[in-house]
């Protein structure tokens, strides 16, 4: 008869490993996707702030910040994917999937942080123009800049839904 006392330990468990090669190989191909995006963002993220304020554009600096938003998210995403395809272990018996909540909290909280940046900057411009302060047309280039970057996130749209699209057949 077994006792409350008695502790049984099973030595291995089959369907785990598959789980962890299986989830080694979808976060590899999951961080490759993100790091891509990631690069696509940083470089929309200073070529949106850099044009924008030279150009002088609130909307473009704007939506830097939201670029920068965006490529934050990827850290975090590369930073957490693949701990949440982790496998049960004696620490969390049900899997590390959580910490894709706790990512995602991150990147929600990251969100409005530049959100409540971008509708401050836009009061305090505002407020500036009906005391009198004369805003500056924005430069023509900078309808370049967004005409790119219009092109850079439509084709990063297609890439990641090429990408999801080849994950999900294979499973």
């Amino acid at each position: 008869m077994i006792k409350k006392s008695d502790k049984i330990h099973h030595a291995h468990c089959h369907g785990v490993a598959v789980a962890d090669v299986m989830g080694h190989t979808n976060a590899r191909k999951i961080r490759r996707a993100v790091g891509i995006g990631c690069i696509v963002n940083a470089v929309l993220m200073v070529l949106k702030m850099v044009t924008g304020h030279y150009g002088h554009s609130d909307a473009l600096v704007a939506d830097g910040f939201h670029s920068l938003n965006d490529f934050a998210a990827d850290l975090i995403m590369l930073m957490f994917v693949g701990i949440s395809f982790r496998g049960p272990d004696s620490r969390y018996s049900y899997g590390y999937g959580k910490f894709e909540t706790f990512s995602t909290f991150l990147m929600s909280s990251f969100l409005i942080i530049v959100s409540l940046i971008i509708g401050y900057e836009g009061i305090e411009s505002l407020v500036g123009y009906s005391r009198g302060m004369e805003l500056e047309q924005p430069d023509i280039w900078t309808v370049i800049v967004v005409l790119f970057a219009m092109a850079a996130k439509e084709g990063l749209y297609h890439f990641y839904s090429s990408a999801g699209r080849k994950r999900v057949r294979k499973h």
